[in-house]
């Protein structure tokens, strides 16, 4: 139901931030934080363990997984308890989960039966469950916006969700020009389809889009040497994220956040930035990356102590 950006670890992207990396290397010297003999922007992405092509495919958005199969069995069964316990154990999960009951809930609607005694029975369950899941999750999280961000979605009429989805396709469009890209300025040409995209899902209220949309433009900032504009564009990207704990968007973006922060030596905001990213990563239960982002903070406090300390 909805376009996504191509992940930073998406083999176009590999191959065009490939060409910043010679450059940015020759700029520092070797024991500056800024210098890279591989391009930062190059690393794996976390959330990968193995070529995304080789790797067994994972679940589209709205299949289930186990872990939302037990929550379904936990909210039939009343266990509301237990499930707010699961909730707060897994809160990266729950985006997902919300996300994939919005899309049940708008076939639903649109569905040709939409308007029988059935159809509206079952929409009405659908709509029933997503609004008690969305509250559990904000008193469960207590900073998250499920419940704004479902209201919201739901309130939507025929006209709006054409504008959503105009703005769905102009994302799609983005996200094709920055696949074609030849050299970083070719991406240049997706910033007005992924802006119109943004304002779309401004005028609508929709915090998951608008992360979306951030992202994928403060990354275009960022691979074109706008490191100021994109290190102001992902802070903007990671709070309307973490608000629907959205993993990628929000790790992707305190990536950029880090490293843009770097590049314009604001060493104290990397490292926040850095902090943030251990945070979720425990959070996770990701121990391997909490160590890998705990080494960077180790090499980077060594950096700036040695030298304005």
């Amino acid at each position: 139901m909805t376009t996504t950006r191509p992940a930073l670890t998406a083999l176009a992207a590999a191959a065009l931030l490939g060409l910043l990396a010679p450059a940015a290397s020759a700029q520092f010297d070797k024991s500056d934080p800024r210098y890279v003999e591989k391009d930062p922007r190059r690393v794996t992405d976390p959330r990968e363990a193995e070529d995304p092509r080789e790797a067994e495919r994972q679940p589209e958005l709205g299949e289930a997984t186990e872990l939302h199969e037990t929550f379904d069995e936990l909210y039939e069964q009343k266990n509301l308890t237990e499930l707010q316990r699961l909730m707060a154990e897994n809160p990266w999960d729950l985006h997902d989960y919300v996300q994939a009951h919005c899309n049940r809930w708008l076939q639903s609607v649109e569905s040709p039966g939409a308007e029988s005694e059935d159809g509206r029975a079952a929409t009405q369950a659908l709509h029933d469950k997503l609004i008690e899941v969305a509250r559990l999750a904000d008193a469960t999280l207590i900073d998250s916006r499920f419940h704004y961000y479902v209201i919201t979605f739901c309130s939507w009429d025929a006209d709006q969700r054409v504008h959503w989805r105009q703005g769905e396709e102009h994302a799609r469009v983005g996200q094709l020009l920055i696949e074609s890209a030849r050299e970083p300025e070719d991406t240049l040409a997706a910033l007005t389809p992924l802006r119109q995209a943004l304002a779309e899902a401004r005028r609508l209220d929709d915090l998951r889009g608008e992360a979306d949309h951030l992202t994928s433009i403060g990354w275009i900032q960022y691979v074109t040497g706008s490191e100021a504009e994109a290190r102001d564009t992902m802070r903007q990207a990671v709070r309307a994220g973490r608000a629907l704990r959205e993993y990628s968007n929000v790790w992707d973006g305190l990536s950029i956040i880090a490293q843009a922060s770097i590049q314009l030596g604001d060493y104290d905001s990397a490292v926040r930035a850095l902090q943030d990213q251990w945070r979720i990563a425990r959070e996770r239960q990701d121990e391997q990356m909490a160590q890998e982002v705990q080494d960077q903070l180790v090499d980077l406090d060594r950096y700036m102590r040695r030298n304005y300390r």
